[in-house]
């Protein structure tokens, strides 16, 4: 306990905020400095440009032709930010989910240390920045991480009603908790009222905690919600509305074409335990102890409630994504932290609750660092190591072993690796649960430093189309440019052209009527094009070293 000075952590949250805030931030942002824009990220920033330029506020737009399926916070704040910063580029883009992560991982530490205590704030805080889709979608430009964030706000704001001593306190917290969830509505739709709601009144029924607001809590989002969307269909028209529909109840009931990745029931369980790494091995004996201990005390309840009411309800859609459960990663990370204080703190002994997740995780460093050595030596082929990958992952794994890995990086990987091993297994063997966690929080931190900054840059090298966008952008200068199938959209992103979406028999009469303009398009689609329109000619050809290969196609 000497290491780290809870007491006056206790004594201010502020600090408490700020550290974790702080060490979040410096591990998110690091990651914005390395890769190219993904193109689920790209369809996040192409909005931003059309609304710098003076387009629609109301509605993110991916081209002229399309709207984006969600609502514009995302979008109004990375535009704020570019403002202020002079451009839009990776980093303006990245920094909301950036600032968004860390301010979660903070949020995480005020409630924990008010629900339990301040070790257990700050261990889950440190578990929540080191959790692997956590860290990954604190350093993307997608809606995500601000919708977690005002997601949680809303919840540690319901916590401070209860706790408030007069009306005054009650309606400000109550006030503040129905705007993130208006917040959360205006980023990702009407996800962010439906689960807080129901969150709640599944907690209320249960423990009875006390008033909830909810006249606040529902009608503050949906005058906030129906304001947007009635200046947005007025202005969308029948296109926004059709939008709306799919977006809803067509996703709801699994009516296409809106019921995209459709996944069995059960997909969450082993999708939470990879994307919740290395932290996940903690999480069933979290719950098993927790519910045997704590399960008549409210403040356990409390994000056990809120963790398994959306990770049931998500779970009876058809449609479902790791990323949808990202809302309940801060509760996951309370369940755990407080499960592992108990520990740190001496209330309970080492077992192997604590001791076999350690050596766990050291022998995976370790193993990790054999690999290494291995693959450095020729002893074991990549093709073998990442059986489990698809062909084009492992063609990229190899290039980058080829091109950027030199043995005295890769040796020193192997050191760290064998170090942290030896570390974990030291603190494991002299029983000392604060070192444990300690080297447990390194190794992870480390882990996600190197795998989302210069190893994600180096893999965005081979993934980027920013030079075969140049190539377009220069051929096609001031002409016109036709998209027909699936564009991604940073290719139109780095092309940064004004673009027209025609179907593929339209696409091929316009070439032929105006043979001077372009036509992209994808190479699954140009076998049918040719088919039909012969004469057309190929200008330009990307070629991608995984699958998405395209064509600028001309009719002269």
């Amino acid at each position: 306990m000497a290491l780290l000075d809870f007491n006056s952590l206790a004594e201010n949250p502020r600090r408490l905020a700020g550290v974790t805030f702080l060490a979040a931030f410096l591990l998110f942002f690091w990651s914005t400095l390395f890769a190219d824009l993904m193109w689920e990220e790209a369809r996040e920033g192409l909005p931003v440009r059309f609304m710098l330029a003076g387009d629609s506020l109301l509605l993110p737009k991916v081209h002229s032709g399309q709207i984006r399926t969600k609502p514009p916070l995302f979008h109004w704040s990375a535009s704020v930010l570019a403002k202020l910063t002079g451009g839009v580029n990776e980093i303006t883009l990245r920094l909301p989910s950036v600032l968004a992560g860390a301010a979660t991982v903070a949020l995480t530490a005020l409630l924990g240390s008010a629900l339990f205590s301040p070790i257990a704030g700050l261990v889950s805080a440190g578990i929540l920045a080191t959790s692997w889709q956590f860290a990954y979608l604190g350093t993307h430009a997608r809606v995500d991480m601000l919708f977690a964030f005002f997601i949680l706000l809303g919840f540690y704001c319901v916590w401070k009603v209860w706790q408030a001593e007069d009306d005054a306190g009650c309606l400000k917290a109550g006030t503040l908790a129905g705007v993130s969830f208006g917040c959360a509505v205006l980023t990702k739709g009407p996800l962010g009222l439906l689960y807080p709601l129901l969150a709640l009144a599944l907690y209320q029924f249960w423990t009875r905690p006390g008033r909830i607001p909810y006249t606040r809590l529902a009608g503050i989002p949906l005058f906030m919600g129906l304001l947007w969307a009635i200046g947005a269909a007025v202005e969308g028209g029948e296109t926004f509305r059709n939008m709306v529909y799919q977006e809803t109840v067509a996703r709801v009931f699994g009516d296409t074409p809106a019921a995209l990745h459709e996944e069995p029931f059960y997909y969450y369980l082993p999708k939470l335990f990879v994307d919740f790494s290395p932290w996940s091995v903690f999480l069933p004996l979290a719950l098993w102890t927790g519910w045997r201990s704590h399960r008549n005390d409210n403040r356990w309840r409390y994000p056990f409630v809120l963790f398994t009411s959306l990770f049931v309800m998500l779970s009876l859609f058809p449609g479902k994504r790791g990323d949808y459960l990202l809302p309940v990663y801060p509760m996951i990370a309370l369940l755990i932290g407080v499960y592992c204080s108990d520990y740190l703190t001496g209330r309970k002994t080492l077992s192997s609750g604590i001791i076999f997740p350690a050596w766990l995780a050291a022998v995976s460093a370790l193993g990790f660092g054999i690999a290494l050595i291995a693959l450095s030596t020729g002893l074991l082929k990549i093709s073998s190591a990442l059986f489990f990958l698809s062909t084009s992952d492992q063609t990229l794994v190899q290039s980058i072993f080829a091109t950027r890995l030199s043995l005295p990086l890769l040796w020193m990987a192997v050191v760290m690796m064998i170090a942290y091993a030896a570390a974990i297994s030291v603190a494991v063997h002299k029983r000392k649960p604060v070192l444990i966690s300690a080297f447990l929080l390194l190794w992870a931190f480390s882990i996600i430093a190197i795998a989302n900054g210069p190893l994600a840059g180096w893999a965005g090298e081979y993934k980027s189309p920013r030079k075969f966008a140049a190539k377009v952008k220069s051929e096609v200068g001031t002409k016109t440019l036709v998209i027909s199938g699936r564009v991604f959209s940073d290719l139109l992103y780095y092309a940064d052209l004004p673009v027209r979406e025609k179907s593929l028999a339209e696409a091929g009469q316009h070439l032929l009527k105006h043979p001077d303009h372009f036509l992209l398009l994808r190479d699954r689609y140009k076998e049918g094009l040719f088919s039909q329109f012969p004469e057309l000619k190929v200008k330009l050809q990307s070629h991608h070293p995984h699958d998405r290969n395209y064509f600028l196609i001309t009719g002269q």
